[in-house]
């Protein structure tokens, strides 16, 4: 707020001496003046009444005609401002958990242990499924699978091999079979494996934690029928009751594992709709309210009974607005400015950048800048980057300048142009490229895990900055200025 104070202040000062300075900013600003007695009696009306302009960021906009229109918005006086909601969420997600284990099959429990859910990490995923839309799209239905017929097919297998795991170790280990498939030590080691899956009155769909890389699946194949049959040399048979039971086991598995995981989907999509539901009861109650619930409120109240009423409040303290960076707006945000300026014809001016509308974790989103824009009389582009050097801009302009470079058709790349200022970096050797990519990939060109690839990007940064770091202390590179 101040740096724009000032630049009235620096303006005023420009027209009443007529001195022609260099400011990239204000010296076009003064050359269009016509009147300058005029213009520095308005610039200092501007600067006198600064104090009464709001220079705020969208929440706290909010906030502002939340607190400055409250009968009307719905919003309690005493209201409280919570800056971290995150006790509430996890206290709900607690309780959320202690009732739905309370009621779970132990079949269920048993899934849930296998994969290491917590209620934190039920949390998590909550909220990433609880996003407006992604629910509805990724969570399955529900199928026609059965506990009972899995715990039976369990239960039947793990008595065949309790009562006759010697003799089916004997029959592989040293049966009519192809010992490069059924190796004496690794049918003992696969022997030893279902021992411990067999171990427990409750089915899984995984191994022990320290059984290594070996699957379940890949484990109980080698003890049906079908697989056997192949291994058999010559015209011998091996057979054994449980052999076909694994086979009726192993299909359970495989349907038990799409359906658990369906679930699991189903039980986060729920409890993400359950948990905003039961955050917003406890903050009512408890006469609180977070960031988030400012946009929602403003924008339920704009456009609720008496949002007609509250919109013409609030524009008559309002006669221009101008938002900055507006691509890190989502569409909820631009609905508010929307309802309030564009359809009370309230002059409006956007700023932002879609290729820079990516940033979901900023709130960004991309389709609310196109709606935007779509409802703007004119468009004017901002050509000139004021921080790098030509070349750079250069580079830059030629690997974007492919057809639909950013996918979507709306959003087109304008070729920027660089306001030289004379400098650029100079090395001995070798010369600097104005634009470097650098490709990261793990052991064999496998993809990274985001964990390794972060610390991967970190530490090849901080060996750049070092290398030039040195490069100028030794005298081998430097800022050159024109």
């Amino acid at each position: 707020k101040e740096r724009v104070r000032s630049k009235l202040v620096a303006l005023r000062e420009r027209l009443a001496s007529g001195l022609v300075g260099n400011d990239p900013l204000l010296e076009p600003l003064a050359s269009r003046v016509t009147d300058p007695a005029a213009t520095i009696a308005r610039l200092t009306l501007a600067v006198d009444a600064f104090d009464e302009a709001m220079v705020l960021t969208i929440h706290g906009f909010c906030q502002r005609m939340l607190v400055e229109h409250a009968f009307e918005c719905g919003l309690p006086l005493t209201a409280e401002l919570l800056v971290d909601e995150s006790a509430i969420r996890r206290e709900a997600a607690e309780d959320w958990w202690r009732r739905a284990m309370h009621a779970a099959s132990p079949i269920w429990l048993r899934y849930l242990m296998d994969r290491g859910m917590s209620p934190s990490r039920l949390l998590d995923a909550a909220m990433e499924l609880s996003r407006p839309g992604i629910g509805d799209v990724l969570v399955p239905a529900e199928s026609t699978w059965s506990e009972a017929a899995w715990l039976e097919a369990y239960r039947h297998a793990r008595t065949l091999w309790q009562r006759g795991r010697g003799e089916i170790e004997a029959l592989l280990a040293t049966g009519p079979l192809n010992r490069n498939r059924y190796r004496p030590a690794s049918v003992q080691r696969w022997c030893l494996m279902l021992d411990r899956y067999f171990d427990s009155d409750w089915p899984s769909v995984v191994l022990a934690i320290d059984a290594g890389n070996d699957k379940l699946e890949e484990l109980l194949v080698r003890f049906t029928t079908q697989h056997i049959e192949s291994a058999v040399s010559g015209h011998a048979t091996v057979r054994h009751p449980f052999f076909d039971a694994a086979t009726v086991l192993l299909n359970e598995i495989s349907l038990a594992r799409v359906a658990l995981s369906n679930r699991l989907a189903r039980e986060w999509a729920a409890f993400g709709r359950a948990l905003h539901e039961t955050i917003d009861r406890g903050k009512l109650e408890r006469r609180r309210y977070s960031y988030d619930d400012l946009i929602a409120r403003l924008h339920a109240a704009l456009h609720g009974a008496g949002g007609d009423r509250l919109a013409d409040r609030i524009r008559r303290s309002i006669r221009a607005a101008l938002i900055d960076e507006f691509q890190d707006t989502d569409t909820q945000q631009y609905a508010i400015f929307r309802r309030l300026f564009v359809e009370g014809n309230i002059p409006l001016f956007l700023v932002g950048d879609p290729k820079q509308a990516i940033y979901a974790f900023r709130g960004a989103d991309v389709f609310a800048y196109l709606a935007a824009r779509g409802d703007a009389d004119a468009a004017v582009p901002l050509t000139t980057n004021r921080r790098s050097t030509p070349a750079l801009v250069d580079a830059v302009n030629r690997m974007f300048a492919a057809p639909q470079a950013f996918v979507l058709p709306a959003i087109g790349f304008e070729p920027a142009t660089a306001a030289d200022r004379g400098e650029s970096l100079e090395m001995e050797a070798p010369p600097p490229a104005p634009l470097t990519i650098w490709w990261a990939s793990g052991p064999g060109a496998e993809p990274m895990t985001k964990e390794k690839m972060r610390a991967a990007v970190t530490a090849a940064t901080v060996d750049e900055i070092t290398r030039l770091l040195a490069a100028s202390r030794d005298g081998a590179a430097h800022i050159a200025v024109e």
